[in-house]
């Protein structure tokens, strides 16, 4: 909701009030904390006032108190805008314990899964290291020696 629209819901709540009479104002009331609630918060200032000190309406004088209050609710709106809701993400639905053990082991498991692959390769390359020098062995070194890359002569 924007701005604009909550200012004129509450001035609409205002002249709807000055016309209503003194002691059927209860449906009024509920409407008008909804608003309130809506538009700036549960917890806030304006809608526990109201809720605490205004919903009786007895006199006339009070209605202007709450026309007053009602006026002051429209220029905090105009200078400060609409309550926004905080948005929560997953992580804030959790407690804060999980959050505390959950990190540290996702580290040590990403530590132990890195350790694993390191040691496979390790692995893996010895063994390929062994095939190989397997091989050289087998090759007799007369053969070694003829080859004219590998000869024993100078180069010119």
């Amino acid at each position: 909701m924007r701005s604009k629209k909550a200012i004129s819901i509450l001035t609409e709540q205002s002249e709807k009030l000055k016309t209503l009479e003194l002691f059927t104002t209860h449906n009024w009331t509920v409407e008008t904390r909804t608003y309130l609630t809506e538009f700036f918060g549960k917890e806030s200032y304006q809608s526990e006032h109201f809720r605490m000190n205004l919903t009786d309406i007895k006199s006339e004088q009070k209605k202007e108190q709450i026309i007053s209050f009602l006026k002051d609710c429209v220029n905090i709106i105009s200078n400060k805008g609409l309550y926004k809701q905080p948005t929560e993400n997953w992580f804030s639905k959790l407690p804060d314990w999980t959050i505390n053990l959950g990190l540290p082991a996702l580290c040590f498991i990403s530590f132990g899964v890195g350790i694993l692959f390191t040691n496979n390769n390790n692995y893996e390359l010895r063994k390929e290291n062994k095939e190989l020098t397997e091989k050289l062995l087998l090759i007799s070194s007369d053969a070694l020696t003829n080859n004219k890359n590998l000869s024993n002569s100078p180069k010119k």
